[in-house]
């Protein structure tokens, strides 16, 4: 692969693959959410707007940017600094943590196509990385790349990482992955990937050293936790507190905790959560599975696939796992490489998984969870 640079051409090649995509999906996420708003409040406000974006993870990223993390152990401590310290950045212009969080998802978003057009081009061709950046954009869950989540934060450093790291460009994909790092701790999956890669390509002596790097935020955020709490570990303690009530699982064990929970649950929103994650669990195993079947992917990426899956699952309990399969989005070459003879399909899949985001937005809008 040559040296990757977003040169001028290559932008303006990204810029008309990523922009329909991104619009189109902006917009759609925010009509939306402005249909729920107006159902549920009867009048589209700037409060309105505001409770629309602020629930659950969106609260605590929203509570950190405007206080700080507590001085004991708590449910905040599971979450590092990175994507709040942007919203607080954001905030000296929007005045408003809200808008401020919207903001920075939202140019995170544009910048991760960015770099997903530009790792699937390089992987494949400009009519597969059109594609994937379509997949990306109007996936089911893809209102959370909206939200005040770091799901566009850590998807655009996870991606970037990846981009450079196939290019062979060690030092500024491990400094991306530690940018990932710093948004959720689950970036850490990025480094065996960069080890693996390194290795394969033989490396590892000349530049083995870029990869401490990326634990560099974890090890920060540690010191800071023992400074502030006295617990060096908090941010791994943190989930078992009520708030999380989990604890790192085989993912059978997690997946049997969750179809028993669903099979006892009397009311049928509750069963349906717990079945949707259950749904996107046994969804992210088959595209794991399909990763390593197909043998024109890079095996770097089956590996980032796999331990991405595997963070998502591995818990005494299944949640959020729709949301976190968004960083899925290297498996989108698989689904290229099975439709490469009926191409047709791939309008279909990217429609039909369109149709999923505006009910998730309008849902995610009226307080619901859906995953």
């Amino acid at each position: 692969m040559s040296a990757v640079a977003l040169g001028v051409a290559d932008r303006r090649v990204a810029a008309r693959a990523v922009l329909p995509a991104y619009a189109t999906a902006k917009v759609l996420t925010l009509v939306a959410v402005a249909l729920a708003v107006v159902r549920h409040d009867g009048a589209l406000t700037s409060t309105s707007l505001s409770q629309a974006f602020s629930h659950w993870d969106a609260v605590s990223h929203l509570d950190i940017a405007g206080h700080g993390y507590p001085s004991q152990l708590d449910y905040h401590d599971a979450f590092p600094p990175g994507y709040p310290l942007l919203i607080r950045a954001a905030s000296v212009v929007t005045r408003d943590l809200v808008l401020a969080g919207v903001l920075v998802s939202a140019l995170a978003e544009l910048a991760a196509l960015v770099f997903i057009h530009e790792l699937v081009r390089h992987e494949r061709d400009a009519g597969v990385a059109r594609f994937a950046v379509w997949a990306v954009a109007l996936a089911p869950l893809g209102f959370f790349l909206t939200g005040v989540y770091t799901e566009s934060c850590f998807i655009a450093a996870a991606a970037l990482a990846l981009l450079l790291m196939r290019a062979g460009h060690m030092r500024g994909a491990a400094l991306a992955g530690a940018v990932a790092v710093a948004m959720r701790v689950t970036g850490m999956v990025l480094l065996p990937v960069l080890a693996y890669e390194l290795a394969r390509q033989g490396r590892i002596r000349r530049d083995g050293v870029w990869l401490a790097l990326v634990p560099l935020p974890l090890l920060l955020f540690a010191a800071y936790l023992r400074l502030r709490t006295g617990d060096a570990l908090a941010f791994l303690h943190a989930e078992t507190l009520p708030s999380f009530g989990e604890a790192a699982a085989w993912p059978w064990d997690g997946l049997n905790t969750t179809l028993a929970t669903a099979a006892g649950s009397t009311d049928p929103t509750n069963r349906a959560i717990f079945v949707r994650e259950i749904i996107a669990g046994v969804f992210g195993f088959v595209a794991v599975l399909a990763s390593w079947l197909d043998t024109r992917l890079a095996r770097s990426l089956a590996v980032y696939a796999t331990l991405v899956w595997l963070s998502a699952v591995s818990l005494t309990f299944w949640r959020s796992v729709p949301r976190y399969d968004l960083a899925l989005f290297a498996v989108v070459i698989v689904v290229a490489d099975l439709t490469a003879r009926i191409r047709a399909v791939r309008p279909v899949l990217v429609e039909a998984s369109a149709a999923v985001l505006a009910w998730g937005a309008y849902v995610f809008a009226e307080g619901g969870w859906v995953g």
